[in-house]
């Protein structure tokens, strides 16, 4: 399945309620660099920007990184929040993985 419709289709939710004031800030989570440069592309239109995005990245995991995603943000001047951080047998056998998928361990 193809986001980007997804995205196409609440993005441009956001513009009123940025407009009134009722939030100030929007950020994303979990897209990709084409889905990210779409919503900054429809923010933009009507002047509005993506602040943030929250992705997988740690020590392990650095896809993000690998894929640009990390470079489009200091780039653009927005922040990047990393979550899942490590937290897997091979890293830290004391403390598993707290979900049944782990992208570092291949659980």
């Amino acid at each position: 399945m193809d986001p980007q419709p997804r995205r196409r289709g609440w993005t441009p939710l956001l513009i009123p309620l940025l407009e009134s004031g009722r939030i100030r800030h929007v950020g994303v989570s979990n897209h990709n660099l084409a889905e990210i440069a779409l919503a900054d592309r429809i923010l933009g239109e009507a002047g509005f920007r993506v602040e943030a995005v929250q992705n997988h990245y740690s020590l392990l995991y650095r896809g993000s990184e690998r894929v640009g995603i990390i470079g489009h943000c200091r780039e653009h001047d927005v922040r990047f929040f990393s979550y899942r951080r490590i937290r897997c047998r091979r890293a830290a056998p004391a403390r598993p993985c707290a979900t049944a998928s782990c992208r570092s361990c291949g659980r």
